[in-house]
């Protein structure tokens, strides 16, 4: 079984880095262009040689960083919506569950980082596992980004969310340290290994000093189809359940059920083989993290489903802008030299005009006195204009970047000064809707890792962790755990503005609520304010002599008596 493992996992990858490595070299140089590196080898040898100019007026990062602003100042949280309103308290214990991972791990910044890299290149990737470093019984969810450089994938996926994806592998380089203190049962035999250089596209750098101690691990994660008994609720048929325990514990139970049943089915589930060097498999079995998904998630950018050949059917905004900014430092680069080299003046003179001719080779483009003999000529010739055309190209390719790249408005480049706001504000959502593809293709990555998330949550988090998370508000049920296999029936994934906590997202609903004319007490707002106890405590007790004082107020303009404070309190406090 190792041996056959190790064939597959190495056909997979010949034929995964058969399709990629092109594309890898597409990716690699979108990412060149973005960090002022446009100019080719080639180029850089012939102009260097020549001792010309190389120019790098770089018009293709203003681009990329607009994009990527846009998205860090909108972020959005993730919550869990209820299908049903017996579903409510399920949601109302998961979503902050999820959000108080996302928010303790900082995962913000992975997703930022993995759409930088599907704006750039096109594809970009999210790393969602479990680590037990905090929590050693139900671990913690870490969400990191990953280089598209390290990920070989199946290269005949058509969906987002790799439902019809064979295989992921990722292959990159590891610290001996690191690995045998993770696998303590192979130390031996890691220690025994020896470093070669892989056949391999990923874009690990090597010191010219390598110490050699640093080794290619594989993750060969693959899909496999299973046969399976699955459990059937006979009133609901939609509420299913695989079942991966003993057999005859299963036959007790539908033997105890009126209402269950079971149907062998032909089930997808992930599993994963860690190789190291291509020869040492450390692990094969099922997903450590979930049967369901893979954790390795895909941002892509523009994505064309229908074509084919990756390098084209997967472009992030460089693609377009390369061209263009590529003539615009040549073009620019050549009137340098141009400019540099023009001479700016000359002198016609016959002969003895002058008694020092230095004098006049010195004397370009500087004004100086010059004497010159009686009856001797002397003529200075001006020096030849630069061709406007030159210029005129110029600036077209700035202007092709403009035209193909983001709307100049969005890039903060304001045209006619008698444009009205107005028009300005309409240019700017025209701009964004140019980029709705690569936000669209975002949000689905994120709203998949909420669903990736939740799976982890309920095949690993307690419930006592789960209450520890949510608080006092709600108790979490001691069964929660037993509708892993059925949520995705319960809940569904929703992107809300993004807020500091889930109490303060509650916060922000209620004062919406109140706006609409909603009556909502002043106390369910201060519980849900980000605020110390002592100065809830004190806004509510100022609430209440302001509306003991005005009640004061009333009575005397009615001609009663006002009650005692004393006696308001209890009934007041009784209230809250």
């Amino acid at each position: 079984m190792k041996d056959e493992i190790k064939k597959i996992s190495k056909e997979c990858y010949r034929e995964s880095s058969s399709v990629f490595t092109s594309f890898f070299e597409k990716v690699s140089e979108s990412h060149r262009f973005y960090l002022s590196k446009a100019w080719n080898a080639a180029d850089m040898a012939a102009l260097k040689e020549k001792k010309l100019p190389m120019l790098n007026i770089n018009l293709i990062k203003k681009n990329v960083d607009t994009i990527i602003g846009l998205q860090r100042q909108n972020r959005t949280s993730l919550r869990l919506l209820p299908i049903d309103k017996e579903d409510e308290l399920l949601a109302d214990i998961l979503t902050p569950v999820l959000q108080w991972n996302m928010s303790q791990k900082m995962s913000e910044f992975a997703i930022s980082d993995a759409y930088k890299d599907a704006v750039i290149g096109g594809l970009g990737w999210l790393d969602c596992h479990l680590s037990y470093n905090d929590d050693l019984i139900s671990g913690d969810i870490i969400v990191k980004h990953e280089s598209p450089f390290n990920i070989f994938i199946d290269p005949y996926i058509r969906t987002r969310d790799l439902e019809d994806c064979d295989y992921i592998i990722r292959r990159k380089l590891v610290s001996r340290d690191k690995l045998k203190a993770m696998y303590p049962d192979f130390k031996k035999d890691i220690e025994n290994i020896n470093f070669e250089k892989l056949d391999s596209n990923s874009k690990d750098i090597l010191s010219p000093h390598d110490r050699k101690q640093k080794l290619y691990v594989t993750e060969f994660w693959y899909r496999e189809n299973e046969k399976r008994q699955v459990i059937i609720n006979t009133q609901n048929p939609e509420d299913q359940i695989i079942w991966r325990e003993d057999i005859g514990k299963l036959k007790a139970i539908l033997a105890q059920s009126q209402t269950l049943t079971s149907i062998e089915k032909t089930t997808s589930e992930i599993k994963l083989a860690i190789i190291i060097q291509d020869d040492l498999i450390i692990y094969n079995g099922p997903s450590p993290y979930s049967h369901k998904y893979y954790p390795l998630i895909p941002v892509f950018g523009f994505w064309d489903i229908s074509y084919d050949t990756w390098e084209d059917k997967c472009q992030g905004i460089v693609d377009v802008l390369k061209d263009p900014q590529r003539e615009k430092n040549k073009r620019r680069s050549n009137i340098m030299y141009a400019i540099n080299t023009m001479p700016f003046a000359g002198w016609l003179a016959e002969k003895g005009a002058v008694d020092d001719v230095n004098v006049l080779k010195n004397a370009g483009g500087m004004a100086k006195y010059i004497e010159v003999n009686s009856n001797r000529r002397l003529e200075q010739i001006q020096p030849p204009q630069m061709p406007a055309g030159l210029f005129q190209l110029e600036q077209m390719f700035s202007n092709d970047i403009r035209e193909v790249g983001m709307n100049p408005d969005l890039l903060g480049m304001i045209g006619k000064t008698q444009d009205s706001g107005k028009t300005i504000q309409l240019r700017q959502m025209q701009g964004i809707a140019g980029i709705t593809e690569l936000t669209d293709n975002l949000s689905y990555s994120t709203r998949h890792l909420a669903i990736v998330q939740t799976d982890y949550i309920l095949n690993n988090y307690t419930p006592d962790k789960m209450q520890r998370i949510i608080g006092a508000g709600l108790e979490v049920p001691p069964d929660i755990n037993d509708r892993k296999d059925s949520f995705r029936y319960d809940v569904h994934v929703d992107e809300v503005s993004q807020s500091p906590t889930h109490r303060f997202q509650t916060f922000t609903q209620l004062m919406e609520a109140q706006q609409y004319g909603i009556p909502i007490p002043l106390e369910s707002l201060v519980e849900y304010m980000d605020l110390p106890s002592e100065e809830k405590a004190k806004i509510i007790q100022n609430y209440q002599n302001q509306m003991q004082q005005q009640q004061a107020m009333q009575m005397q303009e009615q001609g009663q008596m006002p009650p005692d404070p004393q006696q308001m309190m209890p009934q007041m406090a009784g209230g809250m």
